[in-house]
């Protein structure tokens, strides 16, 4: 019978370990991110977008904050557009800054639709 020493073991185990930290990290950041966005009133500009583990595109706001879109799900956001919102909702307005050099309402959103 074979046995597999203690260091084999370890060594094995690190992986896993590993990659239950960036899970759970991932999960805990998506989190605060979420009840932070809920809680706050705000008015924030888009300043870069990514694409968020290959399954969305992640929006940067200029306060800190992150808004997602399905990458098949349309959406209309871009760069420097405006994102106001209210306290204690997941609703959210974004304006566009038109030829005229002033923001004006372009859509309105819902943080947890968006997911």
């Amino acid at each position: 019978m074979n046995k597999i020493s203690l260091p084999k073991i370890v060594i094995g185990s690190i992986p896993i370990l590993l990659i239950a930290i960036y899970l759970i990290t991932i999960t805990n950041n998506a989190y605060q991110n979420a009840k932070q966005f809920y809680e706050q009133s705000f008015s924030s500009i888009i300043i870069s977008s990514s694409t968020y583990q290959g399954k969305a595109t992640e929006f940067h706001l200029a306060n800190g904050l992150k808004i997602y879109f399905w990458l098949s799900e349309h959406n209309i956001l871009q760069i420097e557009d405006s994102v106001e919102k209210e306290a204690n909702t997941y609703s959210y307005k974004v304006y566009r800054k038109g030829i005229d050099g002033q923001y004006h309402f372009l859509a309105k959103y819902y943080y947890e639709k968006s997911l």
